[in-house]
């Protein structure tokens, strides 16, 4: 009878294969995340040989208080940690959310501690006087200290831009295999230990619920920091990293004083490190456009605010990147809520148009091999205008994934106009498109994931059968309705 199986008898590569399934998805990375990999480690020796591959590969790179070095910092200079500093190959950078305090506000601009203390126990408004236990002031006070004033300071994302352009490069180029940099946020309840955040969490616990215990919800948001983390990111860059995964934040202040445009414009206005030293060596890069959705503002303006700079920026960035071979733009999934983080309320905002349309347009980018379009819910004439306003470009292989092609009311209601409406529901304008770019990229693969068509932002529309059938007709086209 052959012995019975165990850990220890199997073969090593079973073993590695047993590691991967308990390491935590990168997007997942936060305090705890990797318990599971440490479990395995002490209890069964078996698998030591493979757990520190998997246990360092990917790391967070916590970037949120001036003067507390993250855990890689750390790992970065210790002595003993030098044999593990090989199996890094992702850092995920997290920066901190910053709260829009004034959001939901109205009248009530008094203090922000009690502004905490009243929507903590729903008193509604300053002309109501405070009264609360001495316990639940208590509760209120730690509140604010660990979970509000944090986050509603301009002065801390001024401090923090600046420590992270004197230290990432160093802690970057300690890595000798680093192949990816990924830009995240650091949500609340996932701040390092050493932090008031944490204390507060480990304190009441993580099942602190910061959207239902607080009414009306502090509206807290991450594009910014985000948005200058990528740039730096960018001028830090050592040469064996080859994808990154970063942010635009298009934002609709058009103060060019406010800190929502000070922060990037920073970054903005040091753009000389492109023709000092580029990041040549990048072949991968994945960009989320996060912010207020639409075009913001005049862009021939030359002051700092809204999408003027940020269109110019990636412009230059792009244009830089000479050894880029494939070129993904996702869209923030969150843009409905994004909508709260307004602070024009769209007076000065096309929303038909996007920022993506113009960094295209204008980019040198001949050497790109794919381009991918992902996530997106785009006006149908802006999307056209978006893939083939710039001939120059030429891609091998073109891809767009759950894209939302969205038509505006433009027609004035007749049976013809409303006849153009039903055809586009049902796809002519997906047929249209890809016939378009077959006739610019003869020799390129199309490939088209899970179109869907939409009305003035309504109800979404799957692909009908009619126009499915003759896009597989175009030359070189791969048409996947379902997804699967």
């Amino acid at each position: 009878m052959p012995p019975a199986l165990s850990l220890p008898s199997l073969p090593s590569e079973l073993r590695k294969l047993i590691v991967s399934f308990l390491v935590p998805p990168l997007d997942a990375l936060g305090p705890g995340s990797k318990n599971d990999l440490k479990n395995a480690n002490l209890t069964h020796r078996c698998l030591s040989e493979w757990v520190p591959e998997h246990m360092f590969k990917e790391m967070c790179l916590e970037h949120v208080a001036v003067g507390m070095a993250s855990h890689l910092e750390r790992l970065s200079v210790e002595r003993g940690m030098r044999r593990v500093r090989k199996y890094v190959k992702v850092i995920l950078v997290k920066v901190p959310p910053a709260i829009r305090w004034e959001i939901g506000m109205g009248e009530d601009l008094n203090n922000l501690d009690d502004i905490t203390i009243r929507r903590l126990y729903r008193i509604p408004n300053r002309t109501t006087a405070i009264r609360v236990t001495d316990a639940q002031r208590a509760y209120a006070d730690e509140f604010h200290r660990a979970l509000v004033e944090p986050f509603i300071d301009n002065r801390r994302w001024f401090h923090l831009l600046r420590d992270a352009s004197r230290c990432w490069r160093n802690i970057f180029r300690s890595f000798p295999n680093l192949q990816e940099i990924v830009i995240g946020c650091c949500e609340r309840l996932e701040h390092p230990k050493e932090t008031d955040t944490a204390v507060f969490v480990t304190k009441y616990g993580r099942d602190v619920n910061l959207r239902d215990e607080i009414d009306p919800p502090f509206v807290e948001d991450a594009t910014v920091n985000m948005g200058w983390a990528s740039s730096i990111v960018l001028q830090n860059i050592p040469p064996g990293v080859k994808g990154l995964h970063l942010t635009i934040a298009n934002m609709d202040n058009l103060n060019s004083y406010a800190t929502v445009n000070r922060l990037p414009n920073l970054i903005f206005r040091s753009n000389q490190w492109l023709d000092v030293h580029p990041p040549v060596h990048i072949t991968n890069l994945s960009v989320t456009v996060r912010g207020v959705v639409g075009v913001h503002g005049d862009l021939q303006h030359m002051s700092g605010a809204g999408s003027a700079p940020v269109i110019r920026h990636w412009i230059e960035v792009l244009s830089s990147l000479i050894s880029l071979r494939r070129l993904e733009f996702r869209e923030d999934p969150l843009r409905e809520y994004n909508r709260a983080l307004s602070f024009s309320y769209g007076r000065h905002t096309n929303t038909e148009d996007h920022i993506l349309r113009h960094i295209l347009h204008s980019t040198r980018m001949a050497h790109i091999d794919t381009l991918q379009l992902t996530g997106f819910l785009i006006d149908a004439q802006c999307l056209r205008e978006t893939l083939t306003s710039n001939e120059t470009l030429r891609f091998d292989t073109i891809v767009l994934e759950d894209v939302q092609m969205m038509e505006a009311e433009r027609h004035d209601g007749s049976d013809d106009e409303l006849g153009k409406d039903f055809e586009f529901l049902r796809g002519w304008k997906w047929f249209a498109l890809y016939t378009r770019l077959s006739q610019l990229h003869p020799r390129s693969d199309l490939w088209l994931t899970r179109p869907v068509s939409n009305y003035c932002g309504a109800e979404n529309y799957r692909l009908h059968d009619k126009y499915a059938r003759a896009l597989r007709k175009i030359a070189r086209m791969h048409l996947d309705i379902d997804g699967t």
